[in-house]
């Protein structure tokens, strides 16, 4: 959540396993509030995100600390990052597309959302049923 002289991140990370917590570190599990994730990082300062990287690192490949180390008083960053981690479970992503838009995914070296790829001046051929793509977006909205 940009804000005017810091950056509020909220990672998917337990703040009861993350120990020490980081000065720049709050445990918003039980707080209502905008973001996604339990712990809330502020960012204002580049020592502030050399602490908040493992922890990031670690909320973006699903992993989580699995034991305490360091003390408050202790270096933070130090500290923060060894912590030892479980290895990441490998994730399956699977994509179905029409065989004629494989040069234009290639050719990018990426696959583009439908909103990406139009704004991008990509076009693509697709094969969505109508009705069911409907259905999806009546029951996000």
């Amino acid at each position: 959540v940009p804000q005017k002289n810091r950056l509020l991140l909220y990672l998917h990370l337990d703040p009861a396993m993350v120990i020490p917590m980081p000065p720049n570190g709050q445990d918003f599990s039980r707080k209502g509030h905008w973001g996604t994730g339990d712990l809330e990082l502020s960012l204002s300062s580049q020592a502030d995100l050399d602490v908040a990287k493992p922890l990031i690192l670690m909320a973006y490949e699903g992993r989580a600390p699995t034991a305490a180390v360091g003390s408050i008083d202790s270096n933070v960053a130090s500290a923060v990052g060894s912590l030892s981690m479980p290895a990441p479970r490998p994730t399956r992503l699977f994509h179905i597309t029409a065989i004629a838009n494989l040069p234009a995914i290639l050719a990018r070296g990426a696959l583009v959302s439908k909103n990406g790829g139009a704004a991008a001046g990509i076009h693509c051929q697709n094969i969505a049923h109508a009705g069911a793509h409907r259905r999806g977006v009546a029951a996000v909205e």
